[in-house]
């Protein structure tokens, strides 16, 4: 098992950042931060002559995929944080609640005001509007608010390995949160990237915080032939909310010799550790 740890560390045991390590998987990862991928480092004179181009005009377009639709590249994540007023332990739900295959998700969630804990997965779809290329120049994160951690109870079931998807870790705690692109052993890298209308980027995001709840947002900052500009990602026109999970009571979903939730009173000092 693992203890507190940075994500640039010790990634091939899956444990969170600390209180979570936002792991790294699949293979054929991006990156971008402002890594010299298009044109954001041109010169005053040029950008004057440039149109700029957001929102509907955007020669981009940018879907956040809904949770629950997708399986994320995380041995653990998504898993919700339920406030113990709401509800002040897995024990006094319903016992109908326990059936399905995965009975703490997305709806579970909803239904009873839980907040995604660290890392949230944010996965989104960048298209382009027409078959000139459009290159992405960089990602970058807005913390807009940090308040005091959740204080409730979360059930999680880790896991190891995961899809192929490209991957980013954010670290929110930081003082300018950044995008890190990372491949699959979990280094940050550096490539290129163009969409158009029928060449599709599918990013995931894995936004961590050890300290805080944050509500936070991405812009996404392209260039291409009619202008530069950048679209913002957020959750249906609010920022995304992520909360550490370390003011939380941590219980594990267990599937053998049946199906129950027991406490995991060790994630309350390591973090929740997988593989």
């Amino acid at each position: 098992m693992a203890s507190r740890q940075t994500a640039a560390s010790k990634r091939g045991i899956f444990a969170t950042r600390g209180r979570k390590i936002a792991a790294a998987i699949g293979a054929a990862f991006l990156a971008s931060l402002g890594a010299g991928i298009g044109a954001r480092a041109l010169n005053s004179a040029e950008n004057a002559s440039k149109k700029v181009l957001a929102g509907s005009n955007a020669p981009i377009q940018v879907r956040v995929m809904p949770p629950g639709t997708f399986f994320a590249g995380h041995p653990f994540a998504p898993y919700y944080v339920v406030p113990k007023s709401e509800v002040s332990s897995p024990g006094e739900l319903d016992p109908t609640e326990l059936t399905g295959d995965e009975p703490f998700d997305f709806s579970f969630a909803q239904r009873h005001g839980a907040i995604p804990g660290s890392p949230e997965i944010v996965r989104f779809q960048i298209r382009g509007r027409s078959d000139e290329p459009v290159t992405i120049d960089d990602i970058k994160i807005h913390a807009v608010r940090r308040t005091a951690p959740l204080q409730g109870w979360y059930v999680a079931s880790p896991g190891c390995g995961g899809l192929a998807i490209r991957t980013a870790e954010i670290d929110l705690d930081a003082p300018t949160p950044r995008v890190s692109f990372v491949d699959q052993s979990g280094s940050e890298t550096r490539i290129t990237l163009f969409v158009t209308r029928t060449d599709i980027e599918v990013i995931e995001l894995q936004a961590s915080t050890e300290r805080s709840m944050v509500d936070w947002m991405a812009e996404v900052f392209y260039s291409g032939p009619d202008g530069d500009g950048s679209v913002t990602v957020d959750d249906g026109g609010r920022p995304f909310r992520v909360t550490t999970e370390s003011a939380s009571d941590g219980y594990r979903l267990e599937f053998f010799p049946k199906k129950a939730v027991t406490r995991e009173p060790s994630w309350d000092e390591n973090g929740i550790v997988a593989c």
